[in-house]
C-alpha cells in the first residue's frame, strides 16, 4: 500500500514540476521582448556618461 501511495505521490510531483516548467517558458516568452529594450537603455547610458567625461576633459585641456 505504501508503495502505490509513494507512486501517486510521485505523479502528482511530476505533473506538478512539468506544470511549472510550463509557467516558467511561458512567462520567459512574454518577458523576452524586454531585452533588447534593457540593453539598448544600457548602451545609451554608457554612452551618454562616455561623452560626459569626454566633455570635461576637453573643458580641463581646453581651459
Amino acid at each position: 500500500m505504501d508503495i502505490l501511495k509513494m507512486q501517486a505521490d510521485l505523479a502528482k510531483l511530476q505533473a506538478q514540476t512539468m506544470r511549472l516548467f510550463a509557467e516558467d517558458q511561458k512567462i520567459s516568452r512574454e518577458q523576452r521582448w524586454l531585452t533588447p529594450l534593457v540593453a539598448f537603455a544600457a548602451v545609451l547610458a554608457v554612452g551618454a556618461g562616455f561623452s560626459a567625461v569626454c566633455v570635461q576633459f576637453a573643458k580641463m585641456f581646453a581651459g
